[in-house]
């Protein structure tokens, strides 16, 4: 192509060479409709496509979000309920969805295989301009919000509805709208652009429509490609869609915002209610920061927030820790939209505790700002960002793509956000200068900025409860009988509409793959392996931008579990306390200027049903000519970390409570999932007592009981520690483009000692299924099933391509239509992990006693599936994909690791894919005895609001988080 050619009813406007992203990036434009088109022309086999529409919301009802959702509900061309469903029934792509941001939604989609990739740009095309929404308003109704006239009274149900009451009841989610509201209240960024919950029932269907024939518009559209895409077939595909439409000059402005100073608001958000309100305030301050286009500037608050507040010895960070007046605080760099702005959050601290604060964080930032300038820590802060700029998350399209939105969707230049050397190198320069200085003081000595206040209240979630109610009887009384006769016929022919399974006919019409398309093989995890000094060293070679991954795995196998827990934490405090050779201050700078980032966890490992395997793992990311230093640091911090200051670990012991509080409360199918499972599984109870709920209540025994405990909790770790970080028990992993002989400094760096000898750590599993639940804040809540059915001599661990394709039959046809569908939760799904494991999970959920009963009748419904007509090539060819999935470097050689680890070779993983492929509904049939004794047998777990959790019988445990 050439700047001026047309082609495929496209004018090429211009090519711009992308060196540092090795890329052409090229802008076309639709000659009828205006509509630009950007192509990132990299060569990269995952090809992706991207719509996204300038939407701007005018109030809190969602009006957006729910568009994002119904627009994949059906369209001309695919008349089927949910092609969106359907595509993850039968694809192989790699991403499949779209986001609701607060200006913009985009519907991307990617494949590594060509036919499969046009194939989702086709159907992603019909939806978002032809969808059934227009004509069908039962879309709205499943999607939105509705009056539910099932049950002993109605209610409002709806998925977004759902979605939003899990997603806003959060401290976090609600001192974001309050500052947006402070400071933004002239523009969109001032509203809830997924929708607050007492909004969205407020939202007409036809505001809902006439906000897609606004907004939904070619001329208000921006295309983006991105890979080897086949360029003349998709912009055919592409025109052939927006030829039918007229050029619309309609413009859709974000006014200019005058920065507001000084207004401030207090905001009650809601606690547990016999949760103490003590100490639980929590505030937020900011102001908008620069214009988007300045990303030097941007890009240098991202430096300072590492600076000033990355650990609690980050300068403002440890002046916070000291007074001890809060728990935590963060600095947020809010960028991605048109008008930027920073924020600094107080986590658990008193009302009056405030402005003191304020004052303490200002002060210590204006020391650092006043005092000669740090400019080896300024450097190591920008080295360590410049090394997290080149390891890009998969799949990396959808990430330019919104990045190139971030710019251009305001008129500025599109590769503004996608290339970032020469703001790294003018940063460097100004290390040296006071331009640091100058940010620190423009932030922090301005007092003039907006202040939210959050207040804990215990009785906040009662109080919605009942105005819910009240809105509901309010909009239910303001009904003459014949608009009362309306809704309720409105509703029936809504759940004829559910209820009425898509005609063989429809289905049809939507692409598919065939089984022939799929590849025989899957990813090859190659692995070059031998042994230095008595020492496992396993080389991984991948292409990965030039950065190096090394890992070190530890066997912990011959542990007891009580040591989990105490190790788990301690994991968590390596470079946040000093070792024998550097303090904190020193170790973080020598490690930032060497890594992108350093983590270490500890990994279990199945081994049989009552047995399992735990690894300590260190890791992290460097360029080649800093992993000499890097393999200097990962010995000292794992052999050196000093535990014995009280202080530092009950701060840190507090923090790390409370972030786990708040990943219950806001992902609480992980933890529901987990829980259930360990009572199934060593490998799972393990893993609870590493990262899930008995991890947490430890975390919670052990702050409550501190003194008494600290030095028992001291003697475990270094006793562990000493134990377990030696030559004999450790492995050598290495990703990289090309083998780094720097790894053998690695063995004369740790001690001698004894391997261990075991099998790996046992557990005792209870005999009897258990049900328990956990009480949590918020208006949904999170379901689980979980079932190891292995006898206890049964040491069989090997997975089973079959179970992988039941999984998402029940997952994508039977879960999903009557949990999430009619029950109105936000997510849901099933997955058989190995040979007779079994597990099933829900997200957001209304009304999780409901859905573990529809759980309990999936062998029936197996049933049922087997004896009806129709093939399941698409739900095998999907199963495959899942199995096959895009990652980047680091993630694919902690893959293999495990898969080493776990003894699964090429050979099993080869195995899994031929019983896939070779999957019949006579072989599915014979899975329906393991699900029904899973639903006997199974463990239950929930973690729900309580009025979710009052109807449960006396054989539940019911406990507060």
């Amino acid at each position: 192509m050439q700047p001026n050619d047309i082609l495929c009813g496209f004018r090429v406007v211009s090519a711009r060479q992308s060196a540092e992203n090795r890329a052409t990036l090229w802008e076309l434009q639709h000659l009828k409709t205006g509509a630009p088109l950007y192509w990132f022309d990299n060569g990269d086999e995952n090809k992706t496509f991207s719509v996204a529409f300038k939407t701007v919301p005018w109030d809190d009802t969602g009006v957006f979000h729910i568009l994002e959702h119904s627009v994949l509900c059906g369209s001309q061309k695919y008349p089927v309920r949910e092609p969106f469903v359907e595509l993850l029934k039968s694809s192989m792509q790699t991403f499949l969805n779209a986001m609701t941001f607060q200006d913009k939604t985009m519907y991307p989609v990617s494949s590594r295989s060509e036919q499969d990739f046009l194939n989702l740009t086709d159907v992603y095309l019909d939806a978002v301009f032809h969808p059934l929404l227009l004509e069908n308003p039962s879309i709205f109704l499943q999607e939105g919000t509705r009056i539910d006239f099932e049950g002993d009274a109605p209610s409002f149900n709806g998925v977004v509805f759902n979605e939003m009451k899990g997603a806003t009841s959060s401290m976090t989610a609600q001192a974001f709208a309050a500052i947006r509201r402070l400071l933004f209240p002239d523009t969109c960024y001032g509203y809830v652009s997924g929708g607050a919950p007492e909004a969205i029932p407020t939202l007409s269907y036809k505001a809902f429509t006439d906000a897609y024939r606004t907004f939904y518009h070619p001329s208000n559209a921006v295309f983006y490609l991105d890979g080897a895409v086949p360029t003349e077939r998709t912009l055919t595909l592409i025109d052939g869609y927006l030829d039918a439409f007229e050029r619309d000059g309609t413009p859709h402005p974000i006014p200019d915002q005058t920065p507001v100073a000084g207004a401030s608001v207090r905001v009650p958000y809601q606690i547990g209610e016999g949760e103490p309100a003590e100490k639980k305030t929590c505030a937020i301050y900011g102001k908008q920061t620069c214009p988007y286009e300045d990303v030097t500037r941007l890009t240098a608050l991202d430096v300072l927030r590492g600076y000033l507040f990355d650990s609690n010895f980050s300068p403002v960070k440890k002046a916070v820790m000291d007074t001890g007046l809060a728990e935590d605080v963060a600095f947020i760099n809010a960028d991605g939209n048109r008008f930027p702005f920073a924020a600094v959050l107080i986590i658990n601290t008193e009302e009056q505790h405030v402005e003191t604060l304020r004052r303490v964080i200002r002060d210590a930032a204006l020391a650092v700002a006043d005092a000669p300038a740090d400019t080896e820590a300024l450097l190591a802060e920008i080295d360590k960002l410049a090394l997290q700029l080149k390891e890009a998350d998969e799949p990396q399209g959808i990430d330019r793509a919104i990045d190139l939105l971030s710019s251009r969707l305001y008129g500025g230049d599109p590769l503004l956000y996608l290339e970032h050397d020469a703001v790294i190198a003018d940063l460097r320069q100004k290390a040296h200068t006071g331009y640091f200085a100058d940010l620190i003081r423009d932030f922090f000595a301005d007092e003039d900025v907006c202040l939210a206040v959050l207040t804990p209240d215990a009785s906040l979630g009662k109080r919605k409860a009942e105005e819910e109610q009240r809105q509901l009887e309010a909009m239910l009384s303001s009904l003459t009988p014949e608009q009362r006769a309306a809704k309720e016929a409105e509703f029936a022919a809504f759940k004829t509409w559910q209820d009425t399974p898509d005609s063989e006919e429809a289905l049809l019409t939507l692409p598919r793959l065939t089984l022939a398309d799929v590849p025989p093989e899957g990813t090859a995890y190659l692995t070059e392996e031998k042994t230095e000094d008595g020492v496992t060293v396993r080389y991984h070679p991948r292409r990965a931008n030039g950065v190096v991954y090394p890992r070190l795995f530890f066997d912990c196998g011959d542990l007891l579990p009580e040591d989990l827990p105490p190790l788990a934490f301690a994991s968590k405090m390596f470079t946040e306390l000093p070792t024998e050779k550097h303090d904190v201050e020193t170790l973080n700078r020598l490690l930032k200027r060497c890594t992108g980032w350093f983590s270490a966890s500890l990994l279990t490992v199945d081994r049989s049903r009552r047995r399992t395997g735990v690894v300590l793992a260190a890791a992290c990311s460097a360029l080649p000519e800093k992993l000499p230093e890097a393999l200097e640091l990962i010995p000292e911090i794992l052999t050196q970390t000093l535990f014995d200051d009280k202080k530092r670990v009950s701060d840190l012991l507090t923090q790390e409570r409370d972030r786990i509080y708040r990943s219950v409360c806001g992902a609480g199918s992980r933890y529901a999932t987990l829980h259930a499972l360990s009572h199934t599984s060593a490998e799972m109870a393990a893993d609870d007592r590493i990262s899930g709920l008995e991890y947490y209540f430890w975390l919670k025994a052990f702050e409550k009981d501190f003194d008494a405990r600290f030095e028992g909790f001291c003697a475990c770790v270094r006793g562990v520690l000493s134990r377990v970080c030696v030559r004999e028990r450790m492995t050598v992993s290495l990703t990289a483009d090309d083998y780094h002989p720097a790894a053998a400094s690695l063995f004369a760096a740790f001690p001698s000692g004894a391997p261990s000898k075991t099998e790996g750590m046992s557990f005792d599993l209870p005999e009897e299924p258990q049900k328990e639940a956990f009480v949590i804040p918020g208006g949904v809540s999170f379901a689980a099933l979980g079932a190891d059915l292995r006898a206890p001599e049964n040491d069989s661990n090997r997975s089973d391509g079959l179970l992988h394709v039941m999984g998402h039959i029940l997952t994508y046809d039977y879960l999903w239509n009557e949990i999430r569908v009619r029950g109105g939760a936000y997510g849901c799904g099933s997955n058989a992990y190995y040979d007779f494991a079994v597990k099933y999970y829900t997200y957001r959920d209304p009304d999780p006693v409901r859905s573990l009963d529809v759980i309990g009748r999936s062998g029936e419904y197996l049933a049922s599936f087997c004896a009806s007509e129709g093939d399941i090539d698409n739900y095998i060819i999907s199963s495959v994909a899942s199995c096959d999935p895009l990652e980047p470097p680091w993630s694919w050689g902690m893959t293999a690791d495990m898969e080493l680890l776990r003894g699964r070779t090429a050979e099993d993983r080869l195995a899994e894919r031929r019983q896939m492929l070779a999957t019949t509904k006579e072989k599915l049939l014979s899975c329906r005895p393991l699900l029904e004794e899973a639903a006997r047998r199974g463990c239950r777990c929930i973690v729900g609001a309580k009025e979710a959790l009052d109807t449960l019988d006396g054989s539940w445990k019911i406990r507060e988080i």
